[in-house]
C-alpha cells in the first residue's frame, strides 16, 4: 500500500508540474477515480508522521478507512490531534446514533474506540485533556461529555 501511495502522489505532483493551469481538473480527476483521499488532502499530525482526511462519508488515518462498516458519517467535530500526533478524535454521527471516535495508537493498529454522546451543539469540539482523556465541549472548561481510557487495556 505504501508503494501505491507513493506512486500516486509523485502521479500528482508530475501531473500538476505538466499542467499547470490545470490542476483543478487533476485534482477532480484523482478524487473521483480513487478509493482513497488524495494523498495530499486532510491535517497532518504533529510532527507530520501521520494525516486524517475526511471524505466521501468516511474519516481516513493515513489512507485507511477508520471504521470500515461502510455506512456514510457525518463528521461533526473535525478530527482533532493529541499533542504528540499519535492519536486523533472526533464527533460523528452515523447511523441515526451521535458518538465520539478516538483512536489512541495511530500506526499501531489500534481499533477505534467509540462512546454514544448526547445531541451536541454545533458549536462542540474535540479536546484532548491528557494523554488518555478527551472533553467534548464548547471548550476544555465547558464539557459536555468527557471520555478516558488506561492505555494498558489497549495492549
Amino acid at each position: 500500500m505504501r508503494s501505491t501511495l507513493l506512486l500516486l502522489t509523485l502521479g500528482l505532483f508530475g501531473a500538476s508540474a505538466a499542467c499547470a493551469g490545470n490542476q483543478a481538473t487533476t485534482t477532480t480527476a484523482m478524487t473521483t477515480t480513487t478509493a482513497h483521499p488524495r494523498p495530499d488532502a486532510g491535517t497532518r499530525s504533529p510532527g507530520g508522521r501521520h494525516i486524517v482526511a475526511v471524505a466521501r462519508g468516511g474519516v481516513y488515518v493515513d489512507g485507511h478507512r477508520v471504521q470500515p462498516s461502510g455506512h456514510a458519517v457525518q463528521v461533526l467535530a473535525a478530527p482533532t490531534w493529541r499533542a504528540d500526533g499519535n492519536a486523533v478524535a472526533w464527533t460523528e454521527r452515523g447511523d441515526g446514533e451521535t458518538r465520539l471516535v478516538v483512536v489512541s495508537q495511530v500506526g499501531r493498529g489500534a481499533e477505534p474506540m467509540v462512546w454514544p454522546l448526547p445531541r451536541l451543539a454545533d458549536e462542540d469540539r474535540v479536546h484532548w485533556s491528557g494523554a488518555t482523556k478527551v472533553v467534548v465541549g464548547r471548550s476544555l472548561l465547558e464539557p459536555r461529555a468527557v471520555a478516558n481510557w488506561s492505555e494498558q487495556e489497549l495492549r
